[in-house]
């Protein structure tokens, strides 16, 4: 049974005129005629009675217009409903992420309002980007494959030491890193084959640190220093962005400085939502790194 047909039959059985519904619908009479009587064999059923020139509903008719019409109305709801599906999915920018970009999402939602940011925070990011689950990806200054991603800059930050409000060093303002060589460090678990960034400066400011607790994620690492059981290095915005009570920013001097960036699979065509969250991520970047 054809769709076309059943809303040709609503329109015959409202105007009750072969020549002026066929007028309407904007074909032929001897076509409207011909999907009217398709329908009647259908069913099996007769749904017009003529009355010498004109027509009106038989019995059959009128009780097949009240279910012809639920039937239109559901299809109608489906459409809408999987439009509504596609329209959704088309603007969405999912967003692999290693860096605080909340300034960044709320700023493009402000101006996109009809986009949805669904964000994937982990240290995986890439492995993400590869396997098509995140559109964007934000890293830190690492090495990588010419052939596989595509990467633009987005922001410089700086490495910071986070210590709790009752430790010697915590009025100081500046350190250097090599003044920390004795203090008890909390890491955070790597998930890439790359070792954590505390480590890392730690030993090109020509010691290894002491490690007393490995976090899971950065958050927790945070915390750990919140509550007063070691310190350890951040990205100044990142730390800045979990906003702890007890926690206390120190610079670093000499500074050391870490380009964060904003990467594509080289092989995966970016949706129109997210070449637009891309150029309007590189703007705001440039924008507030000046």
């Amino acid at each position: 049974m054809e769709t076309s047909h059943i809303k040709e039959f609503l329109v015959l059985a409202k105007i009750n005129h072969y020549g002026k519904a066929s007028n309407e619908l904007f074909i032929s009479q001897s076509t409207l005629f011909t999907h009217i009587r398709l329908l009647e064999n259908e069913l099996g059923v007769t749904l017009f009675d003529r009355k010498g020139k004109k027509i009106e509903l038989s019995e059959n008719g009128k009780i097949f217009a009240l279910h012809a019409k639920n039937i239109i109305d559901s299809i109608n709801d489906f459409e809408q409903t999987i439009r509504d599906s596609v329209d959704e999915q088309n603007k969405t920018i999912k967003i692999g992420t290693q860096y605080q970009v909340i300034d960044l999402i709320q700023s493009f939602k402000n101006t996109h309002k009809d986009y949805k940011v669904q964000l994937l925070q982990n240290d995986n990011t890439l492995d993400s980007l590869i396997n098509g689950k995140c559109d964007l990806a934000f890293v830190y200054d690492v090495d990588l494959p010419a052939d596989k991603f595509e990467s633009y800059h987005f922001f410089t930050d700086n490495v910071v030491a986070a210590v709790y409000d009752t430790h010697p060093l915590a009025t100081r303002g500046t350190i250097s890193l090599s003044e920390l060589k004795n203090e008890e460090f909390i890491t955070i678990e790597q998930h890439q084959p790359k070792e954590d960034m505390v480590i890392t400066h730690c030993k090109e400011a020509g010691f290894f640190p002491k490690v007393s607790i490995v976090a899971s994620k950065r958050r927790e690492a945070a915390l750990f220093v919140n509550a007063k059981h070691g310190i350890s290095l951040f990205h100044r915005e990142m730390i800045k962005a979990e906003n702890l009570s007890n926690l206390v920013i120190l610079d670093l001097k000499p500074p050391i400085e870490c380009a964060i960036f904003i990467c594509r699979n080289k092989n995966t065509e970016l949706s129109n939502a997210a070449q637009l969250f891309l150029h309007f991520a590189i703007d705001f970047g440039n924008k507030n790194q000046s």
